[in-house]
């Protein structure tokens, strides 16, 4: 599997909007949560809608992971926040494999081609690096 760096920032453009949606519902259903190092009050599951699909969530670690009812998934990890911005390439992975109902098997290589276009993509100042353990960047646009 091929993808270029313009088809990665799409993907990243993609997740990054869905993600900020899904992150705005969720803490309008979940106003008053307080502990964003542990996550030690925030709901192990539920359920939200937006733009009229639902996604049910799971926590998971440090986040949370979002699956729409066709089956895309949004992984939201790491800089899990209200304002998390935050594109790597597992999230990219864990929504390119999603979109296209692929096993782990299929995508295999996936990952590392995903990390890769971001760092061209930082090098074109489209992305700025907002950790190196595990590599995560922000969107400049």
């Amino acid at each position: 599997m091929l993808i270029s760096p313009e088809e990665i920032l799409q993907a990243a453009v993609e997740v990054d909007s869905i993600q900020r949606r899904l992150l705005q519902e969720f803490f309008v259903q979940n106003p008053n949560l307080i502990d964003f190092k542990l996550l030690a009050d925030f709901p192990k599951s539920g359920v939200l809608t937006i733009d009229g699909e639902s996604w049910t969530y799971k926590k998971h670690g440090l986040g949370y992971s979002f699956e729409s009812e066709r089956g895309d998934v949004i992984d939201a990890h790491n800089h899990f926040c209200k304002t998390s911005r935050a594109i790597d390439a597992h999230r990219l992975t864990q929504y390119l494999a999603s979109l296209k109902r692929k096993s782990g098997d299929e995508i295999e290589g996936l990952y590392s081609l995903l990390e890769n276009g971001l760092k061209i993509l930082e090098k074109k100042r489209v992305l700025k690096r907002i950790a190196n353990m595990p590599l995560a960047w922000e969107l400049i646009f």
